[in-house]
């Protein structure tokens, strides 16, 4: 383990920027507004996950990748809180992996060292995580965080039957933040296949396959939290209002 202090020292020279995927229509939540931009506390959602990550001074900048349809609203909002020129926005792909790809295009002509990705709906973000995948990603080319799986992972049928069920302790759920070098990244999107950007969400999967760099995977925490389902608000505002 390292200290912050020396984290704050070494990333000066490592420039680190942040691609937000906040595209998303929401679609398990049943509701109108899309639950990044549901209001938490008296503003969207993503923007307690863009002010968690300001609240970083090495982070240099966040871009946000949001859908054609929400652009306009979110720029009268990024220009109403003064979030511009640190905050950039881009226009989203048709799934994660477009829009992130589109996020990290933008980022070519003054590429980064390292690039986090991390979701919209994810408010939180620990020092802690970000600090040691970030380190992480330095030295291996890519990191993010994995918790332990709560419920047991069964196999189906495409018919609906049971086929068989998974050995729990041999797999985690990837979270998010997950830090990668820029130019790995960047390559294995490049790389990507239609079938990739269509079916894929995993990041840390396309540096395997494409760069076959193993990424290092840390400790996630409880504060890493996600929310899919509308009650999941409720919950995101209590945490919130005790962080």
């Amino acid at each position: 383990s390292f200290s912050s202090s020396l984290f704050h020292l070494r990333s000066m020279e490592t420039v680190v920027s942040v691609v937000l995927p906040a595209a998303g229509t929401g679609e398990r939540m049943n509701i109108a507004t899309p639950k990044q931009f549901c209001e938490v506390q008296g503003k969207p959602l993503v923007f307690h996950t863009i002010e968690a990550f300001l609240a970083y001074n090495w982070i240099s900048d966040i871009v946000v990748v949001c859908a054609p349809n929400q652009l306009s609203a979110m720029d009268c909002k990024l220009r109403a809180s003064n979030l511009y020129p640190k905050v950039k926005l881009v226009v989203g792909g048709t799934t994660r992996h477009r829009s992130i790809y589109n996020g990290i295009v933008h980022m070519k002509q003054h590429p980064p060292d390292i690039v986090v990705i991390h979701d919209a709906v994810r408010p939180l973000v620990p020092a802690k995580v970000l600090e040691q995948v970030v380190h992480e990603a330095k030295l291996h080319g890519g990191a993010g965080p994995v918790v332990p799986l709560v419920s047991t992972v069964v196999k189906m049928t495409s018919k609906g039957f049971l086929q068989e069920s998974l050995d729990r302790s041999k797999y985690a759920a990837s979270e998010t933040p997950q830090a990668f070098r820029y130019p790995l990244l960047l390559e294995a999107y490049e790389s990507c296949t239609e079938e990739d950007f269509d079916c894929g969400t995993e990041c840390l999967a396309l540096l395997l396959k494409y760069c076959g760099v193993q990424a290092k995977l840390v400790p996630g925490s409880d504060e890493l939290f996600k929310v899919t389902y509308s009650r999941d608000l409720y919950a995101a505002s209590g945490m919130l209002k005790s962080s």
